[in-house]
């Protein structure tokens, strides 16, 4: 293991190597705080790292090198970087995608339970709209008409509740 932090260490790992671990550049607006490696010898197998997203929020992020996957590492160096984060008296959030079942497992290992999910939606053109072979289109709702609202409502409950996601209210 080797620590790393502040703008200086952490310049040689903006090469995209790390792109979960670390911002793409360092921003003065949530800057790269620290970063932890776990090594192979002289190979770098994965790397966690925080960003102060706020004043005392720091956000980890986990990379791990494909070979190196599915032994533990990202589980280990992110709860190395929480339990740092907390010895600095900030607080560690973990942020991840939810198909990111890799990552949600992590995080979950590591101790931290879900608070919030976003989610991001796209309109589909109506040409895209198809739902069988003979290309029928789905009806346009009628003016007013919110049944699909509470109809998307009920199926994200429903995959929430199956899922087992907390969401504080």
């Amino acid at each position: 293991m080797k620590w790393f932090e502040g703008r200086e260490q952490l310049e040689q790992f903006y090469d995209g190597r790390f792109p979960n671990a670390l911002c793409g550049k360092f921003l003065e607006e949530r800057p790269d705080k620290l970063a932890v490696c776990a090594y192979d010898g002289e190979e770098i197998m994965g790397m966690a790292g925080c960003s102060a997203d706020s004043a005392h929020f720091w956000q980890i992020g986990v990379d791990v090198f494909p070979k190196y996957r599915g032994r533990g590492v990202g589980t280990y160096l992110a709860l190395l970087m929480k339990n740092e984060i907390i010895r600095r008296n900030e607080m560690p959030v973990y942020g991840t995608a939810a198909a990111n079942i890799h990552s949600k497992n992590i995080a979950l290992n590591c101790g931290f339970r879900p608070v919030w999910v976003e989610m991001e939606a796209e309109k589909i053109p109506k040409e895209a709209n198809a739902v069988d072979d003979k290309e029928k289109l789905l009806p346009e709702p009628k003016p007013g008409d919110t049944t699909w609202v509470d109809d998307m409502k009920q199926e994200l409950e429903d995959y929430i509740e199956e899922q087992g996601i907390y969401i504080r209210q």
